[in-house]
C-alpha cells in the first residue's frame, strides 16, 4: 500500500510539472511591448515618473523633453487603498526614513556651524517686555541694528510699578510733524500730554510752534487719536481709535507695540476715512485676528495655535504660594 501511494504521488507531481511547463511556454509567447516613442523597437525601460515605455537613451531623453517629465517617482502621488501594495508601503517607509535622515543631518550641521545661538536681547529689555506683558501690552523687541530699537528709552519703575514709555506723537499736517516724549508714565492721560502742545505759551522751539498753529486754535475735543494695528501689511493698514480721556495704559491694553507706541493725531474732519477696527478684549483675540489676516481668514490655523497663559505678577501677593514652613513656592532655593 505504501508503494502504491508513493507511485500515485509521483504521477501527480509529474502531471503538475507538465502543466506548469505548458503555462510557461504559453507565457513565453506573449507579444512584446513596443517603444511608445519610436514605435519600432521593443521597450526595455519604464519611466518611474510617468510609466512611459522606452527602448533606448535617445527615446528616454525625447520623452522627458516632450512630456516635461523629470524621470523621478512622485512620492506624494495619491493611490487608492485597493491598489496599495507592499511595494508602495516600502516606498513610503523609505521616504519617511529619508526625511528623518535629512532632518537629523541638518540638526547636526546646525550645532556644528553654531547656527543655534542664545537670544541676543539684553536682560533689561527682556524684563521691560515682561513687565509690559503683565500690564496687558505685547511689546515686540526689534534687532539691535534697527533705529527704533536704538532710540527706545522705555523702562519700568519698580517703586511706582509703572511703565515709563517713550511716546511718539505724529501730527497729521501737510508735512507730518513727529514729537517724542521720553519716560512718560502710563498713568498719564492723553489729554494731559496733548494739552501742553495746544497752549499758546508753548515752550518748544519756533519751528514746532509754527507748525502747530493749525492745531493750537482747535479744541482738544475736536481731535481724533489713532494707533496702528501691529503687525499689518503695507497695503492694508488698520488703526485703533483712542479716546483722548484715556490713559496710556488703557490705550495700549490688549495691543501689540513694536518697541514703543506711536500715536497719530489728526482733526476729526479728516478722520472719517480712517480704516479702523474695534478694540480687542483680550490678547487671544489680538493673536487670532493677526493670524487670520496673515492667512487670509484661515480659521483652522488660528485654532491650532495655543495661547500662552499670563504669568503671575511678581509684586502680586495673591499670586504667591507658600508651603507649611512659610516659604514662597515660586522662589528658587539654591545651595541645598
Amino acid at each position: 500500500r505504501r508503494l502504491v501511494k508513493r507511485m500515485s504521488e509521483g504521477e501527480k507531481e509529474a502531471s503538475e510539472g507538465d502543466q506548469s511547463s505548458e503555462e510557461e511556454t504559453l507565457e513565453g509567447h506573449k507579444t512584446a511591448i513596443s517603444c511608445e516613442m519610436c514605435c519600432k523597437a521593443e521597450a526595455k525601460y519604464t519611466c518611474p515618473g510617468c510609466s512611459k515605455k522606452t527602448c533606448s537613451l535617445a527615446c528616454v531623453k525625447e520623452h522627458k523633453a516632450k512630456f516635461s517629465c523629470s524621470g523621478r517617482r512622485d512620492v506624494a502621488e495619491y493611490k487608492n487603498l485597493t491598489e496599495f501594495t507592499d511595494s508602495d508601503m516600502r516606498n513610503d517607509f523609505q521616504f519617511l526614513m529619508d526625511a528623518e535622515r535629512i532632518a537629523d543631518n541638518a540638526h547636526r550641521e546646525g550645532y556644528k556651524e553654531k547656527l543655534y545661538v542664545k537670544s541676543k536681547v539684553p536682560q533689561h529689555l527682556q524684563q521691560i517686555s515682561r513687565y509690559a506683558r503683565w500690564r496687558g501690552v505685547n511689546m515686540i523687541v526689534m534687532p539691535s541694528s534697527f533705529k527704533r530699537r536704538k532710540d527706545n528709552t522705555s523702562s519700568y519703575c519698580h517703586q511706582r510699578k509703572l511703565m515709563l514709555w517713550k511716546l511718539e506723537l505724529v501730527f497729521d499736517l501737510d508735512e507730518p510733524l513727529t514729537i517724542t516724549e521720553d519716560r512718560v508714565p502710563d498713568s498719564t492721560s492723553l489729554r494731559d500730554i496733548l494739552s501742553k502742545y495746544f497752549d499758546v505759551s508753548c515752550t518748544h522751539e519756533a519751528s514746532v510752534r509754527c507748525k502747530l498753529q493749525a492745531f493750537q486754535s482747535m479744541d482738544l475735543d475736536n481731535l481724533s487719536l489713532f494707533i496702528k494695528v501691529e503687525p499689518s501689511k503695507a497695503n492694508d493698514v488698520k488703526y485703533y481709535e483712542l479716546s483722548i480721556d484715556s490713559t496710556i495704559a488703557e490705550a495700549l491694553k490688549h495691543k501689540i507695540v513694536i518697541e514703543h507706541p506711536t500715536i497719530l493725531v489728526m482733526l476729526k474732519s479728516k478722520a472719517a476715512d480712517m480704516p479702523t477696527i474695534p478694540h480687542p478684549v483680550s490678547m487671544q483675540e489680538v493673536f487670532e485676528d493677526t493670524i487670520a489676516a496673515s492667512t487670509g481668514g484661515a480659521a483652522s490655523l488660528v485654532e491650532t495655535i495655543p495661547y500662552v497663559k499670563k504669568r503671575a505678577h511678581p509684586y502680586s501677593e495673591s499670586a504667591r504660594h507658600f508651603d507649611k514652613r512659610g516659604r514662597g513656592g515660586n522662589q528658587s532655593w539654591r545651595g541645598r
